[in-house]
């Protein structure tokens, strides 16, 4: 109430606090109740609420495939400035690998690519999450005979999620950004994952190419197998290069096939753990197995990270790792316990998957 209406308020009050107190009760006294939300404002308040969601999905559905097209066009610009010819006879299996910061372990990785047998039959694509100079610098550094695609990767829903902590949207996009270029732009066949916290064998390659004509190519596994897989955490030294076992869907270095990008792609999870997701609404429901080698092509050395941090000389990131490269000219592969496959059918737990992964 403003002053010169006081002088108005039926009060006789002699000093000018008390009649400021008392004008202040008397306008509190004949204020307006707050005015309830009714049942028809409390629904279009819900209506708008609905359309605000809907628009904001749809901005950021188109404004992210936008982004993601034009960084996968960029990537064919430089694909095809390569001049790259795949060698005839062998698959080719590009070597797809999502960074964004830990580049400690990012370094050991290249450095065990550039000792590896047939690197320079493929190509490297890198897809980087982030603008760490680190990281960027590392990748610029790389060896001219290494044939190398450089993605800029954008955080879906804003990043929002990484603000409050979420990292599994990140990794689970990025992954699925690398297999849509492999499998809709480079028309690959098939496709290597290895992220940048996975150290492959001198014979890691090698190993992939005889068992993807092995097995993703043949008519007699492909109904029946899934993927292959490069870890294994009780690698066998002194083992057979040749042998392998069925086993669930391996997140640390995988090889799949043109043919399994439909069923990855309609059955992929933006916000949640994608191997889990591939694992349980993927992999299972389709009615395949995973196979993976006797004697591991992958060695975990992502310590501290993303999903886990262990001690240094913890055995999951000691584990025995192929030393040489083996000949599989004309080697049949041996699949030891094929019979007993079904017991990998079973869905796993979120508790019991990460204890066999981790």
């Amino acid at each position: 109430m403003r002053a010169r209406d006081r002088s108005s308020l039926p009060l006789h009050v002699g000093d000018s606090g008390s009649k400021m107190a008392a004008a202040d009760d008397y306008e509190f006294k004949t204020r307006k109740p707050f005015r309830r939300l009714t049942p028809r404002m409390y629904a279009a308040f819900v209506g708008v609420a609905c359309v605000a969601c809907v628009f904001l999905t749809v901005l950021y559905y188109r404004t992210y495939q936008w982004i993601a097209d034009r960084e996968h066009a960029l990537g064919m610009t430089q694909y095809r400035s390569l001049e790259f010819s795949p060698p005839e006879g062998r698959p080719f299996l590009p070597i797809l690998m999502p960074a964004y910061g830990r580049p400690q372990y990012f370094r050991r990785v290249l450095d065990a690519l550039l000792q590896m047998e047939g690197v320079e039959e493929t190509v490297l694509v890198i897809s980087q999450d982030g603008d760490k100079q680190e990281i960027t610098d590392m990748i610029k550094s790389i060896p001219s005979r290494i044939k190398v695609i450089h993605l800029r990767h954008t955080r879906p829903y804003f990043r929002i999620p990484s603000l409050i902590g979420g990292t599994d949207y990140t990794t689970a996009a990025n992954v699925f950004f690398l297999l849509q270029f492999a499998y809709e732009h480079m028309k690959a066949e098939g496709a290597i994952m290895l992220e940048s916290d996975l150290v492959p064998s001198v014979d890691m390659y090698r190993y992939f190419q005889w068992t993807y004509t092995k097995f993703l190519r043949s008519e007699k596994y492909r109904d029946v197998i899934f993927n292959v897989n490069g870890f294994t955490k009780t690698s066998v030294k002194g083992g057979s290069p040749f042998d392998l076992v069925p086993y669930q869907f391996t997140v640390w270095g995988w090889c799949s096939a043109d043919w399994l990008w439909p069923m990855l792609r309609s059955g992929w999870t933006w916000y949640n753990n994608w191997d889990i997701t591939v694992q349980e609404r993927i992999r299972i429901p389709s009615g395949r197995v995973s196979v993976s080698p006797l004697v591991s092509r992958i060695r975990v050395i992502g310590a501290q990270g993303i999903t886990f941090d262990r001690d240094e000389s913890d055995p999951l990131l000691n584990v025995h790792l192929m030393p040489y490269v083996a000949n599989y000219t004309n080697v049949e592969p041996n699949l030891i316990g094929w019979e007993n496959r079904s017991e990998w059918m079973v869905p796993h737990s979120h508790s019991e998957h990460v204890e066999e992964e981790t």
